[in-house]
């Protein structure tokens, strides 16, 4: 079972490589790095090599908070607001029948909606990570640009 935590600051110090917890640590890569890859490469900047495992072990650390907020409110489907976003995106950053999969193995179903709400909050994520380099004199947006969000 993978661990729960409220928020990210409520999660352990995040260990080397900037990386979730192992628990969070999945083997199917959720998230189409090409699209990532590109979406970092029209903000202006650079990936480095652990951008891209960073926002796939944020994406199953979001997918669980769903999951749990979904049980929490005593519903088995996992929809949009979930996530705790209300928008669209129009490039998807995830392979959704991986997610799928992910929710399935929570016990729960996945509204149609609910991926909309990640997409969109992980362009967020990515736009945050890549406003945090340049911030930091920095072309190459790195997995605790990710992280930290």
């Amino acid at each position: 079972m993978v661990k729960s935590f409220n928020t990210l600051l409520d999660r352990p110090p995040i260990k080397a490589k900037y990386r979730l917890p192992s628990d969070y640590i999945m083997a199917d890569m959720v998230i189409v790095a090409s699209k990532f890859k590109e979406m970092v490469r029209d903000s202006g900047c650079n990936t480095g090599g652990d951008a891209a495992e960073a926002l796939d072990n944020y994406v199953h650390w979001q997918i669980d908070e769903a999951c749990n907020r979904a049980k929490e409110n005593g519903r088995k489907t996992v929809r949009s607001h979930d996530f705790c976003t209300m928008g669209i995106s129009e490039d998807s950053l995830i392979t959704v029948s991986k997610v799928k999969s992910a929710i399935k193995a929570n016990g729960l179903n996945c509204a149609g909606d609910a991926f909309l709400g990640l997409n969109f909050h992980l362009a967020w994520v990515v736009s945050s990570g890549c406003n945090r380099a340049v911030a930091n004199g920095r072309k190459t947006i790195r997995g605790h640009d990710i992280i930290l969000q």
